[in-house]
């Protein structure tokens, strides 16, 4: 527990009357550590709720689980303004009787006015996307708008990205021999302790390398990119080993055109899809580059895999351009790989791909019927992404406080227009229509007025203050931005707290499986939030 070993320490140096550090100190009493516990707990818990009432709005992550020990919890993230900086932090763990959208609901109003939180001051929440939480009649999110007009909702972006690749692949079969292949090649090396020794020499003699393969998980489909990407690093060592089977019908997949085709195709598909999807887990999000990101890998598997006509080989420095460029068509079928064993011999071995149908496989391994599939995916994501993420345009409005993303020379043109239309763009996210106000204390009049003298300050910030959070922090440090643009600040750090994603109330759950694990699975759920309190929040002695 580095959080309670912090505290002590800290006590320990404040010469507290004979309170060890938290490395050395023991305690017999049976009951100390829960007393321990709970009072390090409230008053981490005391703190944050000092620091939550203060912020002008606030934003929650919501998920629902049921944990290891079938116990179902509901917990709560809360994204607010703490110490000029937005920060995202643990707020609750709610034991669920009932997982329907009422229940849970008023589950999390009791909560939230127990604590003092005032619903007005609520700007936005996210959710992953199950009906209890989004359904557009009844569902959480529904029922909670009619008590906060304004809400901001979001099923988690990150959550999307992944069911918009899963569900262009599902009706594929053409790519089921991938996670065929990697899910046989795991069980059977961590089963065999001969062909797993094997399987790391061969790397040692022909790749220098002591990689394992890594798993495929059904749940995090994404999961498959490390996967691919490993087994594209030790694929020569496995071949050889195959090559050793009395059983060859692993050994005719791996050498099969198809197989190598698609699996380098897979590996620099999925390698962009993860670099989106880690931007999505980013703990700051600059909203205003989202949609931008999202459009730079649409745009590229478009270019790359289905605008491209005959030229499709991905880009310049990826994987599939460089096998197409050898093994392609008017290519060899042969791949050679050397190396030396562990008695100073030269090793050779040489793979000749093959393009026979595979047993239990639909559609032929030529290459022209690789490159239809393999369009039909990329086309697929493509759509999916666009479909599932389009609505992440709304948050281009955010540009209005993004100065370090104006063009050049943004002065000279019609900027006060594009400014209007990106504060338009705020007003439709905040469904405020015709209302005086969007959201409660910011006034949609005055904040027109606002806007011809707020830009020309922004953008006269230095260079390093002109983003997003940035010149947030810096608006904040000053009570002069608070005075002369009062609801422009307002609509900028209510904009800043909004949630994007549930990416915290899953690594949350995976602290309580952990807690759970280490200590005992059943204890009480008072207890359980203590730990939870203790193991998420981040103790600052100053």
């Amino acid at each position: 527990m580095d959080t309670w070993v912090t505290i002590t320490n800290h006590l320990a140096s404040r010469k507290f009357k004979n309170f060890p550090e938290g490395g050395y100190g023991t305690y017999m009493n049976s009951y100390g550590f829960g007393e321990f516990t709970q009072s390090t707990a409230t008053w981490l818990h005391t703190t944050q709720l000092e620091h939550l009432l203060r912020s002008p709005f606030i934003g929650l992550s919501l998920d629902e689980s049921t944990d290891r020990c079938r116990g179902k919890h509901m917990i709560v993230f809360c994204t607010f303004i703490r110490d000029l900086r937005v920060v995202t932090e643990y707020l609750a763990l709610l034991s669920v009787n009932k997982a329907d959208a009422s229940s849970l609901l008023a589950l999390l109003l009791s909560h939230l006015q127990a604590i003092g939180v005032d619903l007005r001051r609520i700007s936005g929440i996210s959710t992953d996307g199950a009906a209890v939480m989004m359904g557009s009649k009844s569902g959480l999110v529904t029922r909670l708008r009619m008590r906060i007009p304004h809400l901001v909702s979001c099923h988690c972006i990150a959550h999307r990205e992944v069911l918009a690749a899963k569900a262009a692949a599902e009706d594929m079969p053409f790519f089921n021999i991938i996670d065929d292949v990697i899910k046989e090649l795991a069980e059977f090396l961590g089963r065999s302790g001969p062909w797993h020794q094997r399987f790391l020499d061969l790397q040692d003699v022909f790749l220098s390398t002591c990689l394992e393969l890594q798993g495929i998980h059904q749940v995090r489909w994404l999961s498959r990119g490390d996967a691919i990407g490993r087994l594209v690093k030790v694929l020569p060592a496995i071949v050889v080993m195959l090559s050793e089977f009395a059983d060859n019908r692993l050994y005719k997949i791996v050498t099969s055109y198809r197989f190598w085709f698609v699996l380098m195709f897979l590996a620099d598909v999925l390698e962009q899809m993860n670099i989106l999807n880690k931007t999505f887990q980013s703990r700051e999000l600059d909203m205003s580059t989202i949609h931008a990101s999202v459009s730079r890998v649409t745009s590229l598997l478009e270019s790359r895999y289905v605008d491209c006509g005959d030229d499709f080989n991905g880009g310049p420095k990826d994987l599939l351009t460089a096998f197409l460029a050898r093994h392609g068509p008017g290519g060899t079928r042969s791949i050679t790989v050397e190396g030396v064993d562990s008695d100073g011999r030269p090793s050779r071995f040489t793979i000749d791909l093959h393009e026979e149908p595979l047993d239990g496989y639909p559609g032929e391994g030529k290459h022209d019927d690789c490159v239809v599939a393999c369009m039909a995916l990329a086309e697929g994501m493509v759509q999916n992404l666009d479909e599932r993420l389009g609505d992440l345009k709304q948050l281009g409005g955010s540009m209005l406080f993004c100065a370090d993303q104006w063009p050049k020379g943004w002065e000279r043109a019609p900027w006060k227009a594009q400014c209007l239309e990106w504060f338009g763009m705020m007003v439709d996210l905040y469904h405020a229509g015709e209302s005086e106000e969007i959201l409660p204390g910011i006034n949609k009049r005055a904040a027109v007025l606002e806007i011809p003298h707020f830009c020309p300050v922004l953008a006269a910030l230095p260079k390093g203050d002109k983003g997003f959070y940035t010149g947030l922090m810096t608006m904040l440090k000053s009570p002069d931005w608070e005075d002369s643009f009062p609801n422009l600040v307002k609509l900028w750090c209510t904009t800043a707290v909004l949630p994007l994603s549930t990416v915290e109330c899953e690594r949350g759950f995976s602290r309580q499986n952990v807690i759970k694990s280490w200590l005992r699975g059943s204890m009480k759920d008072s207890r359980l939030g203590d730990l939870m309190c203790m193991s998420l929040l981040d103790y600052d002695p100053d």
